[in-house]
């Protein structure tokens, strides 16, 4: 059974973060944390569950296992002020928005 940590590293891997981008995304100091919540070794508050899933393109469902998507299937979920829009797109599809939001993002 994947853990709520084995989950978070799979899609923070996924997503090309390290832990350092990934903690400070989420509004930890240290990368350290992120390793332990991997690890599963501290439990995670709702809040940062809630956290973690819109870092990494997911849901607190999935993260928490009541849902089994994880969304690193080419579905991308856009939320925007309560609004929420499901798209099934191609590998290759997923790759140049993946992308754009990227470049969108740095700027």
């Amino acid at each position: 059974m994947e853990t709520i940590g084995s989950k978070i590293k799979k899609l923070r891997i996924y997503h090309n973060l390290t832990q350092e981008e990934l903690s400070k995304k989420i509004g930890y100091t240290s990368r350290t944390t992120i390793n332990k919540i991997e690890n599963d070794l501290v439990d995670l508050p709702l809040s940062k569950v809630v956290a973690f899933a819109e870092a990494l393109g997911t849901t607190p469902t999935y993260l928490l296992g009541i849902e089994n998507n994880d969304y690193a299937d080419g579905t991308v979920i856009l939320f925007s002020q309560g609004n929420k829009q499901v798209y099934n797109l191609t590998q290759e599809q997923f790759d140049i928005i993946s992308s754009m939001l990227k470049q969108f993002n740095k700027g």
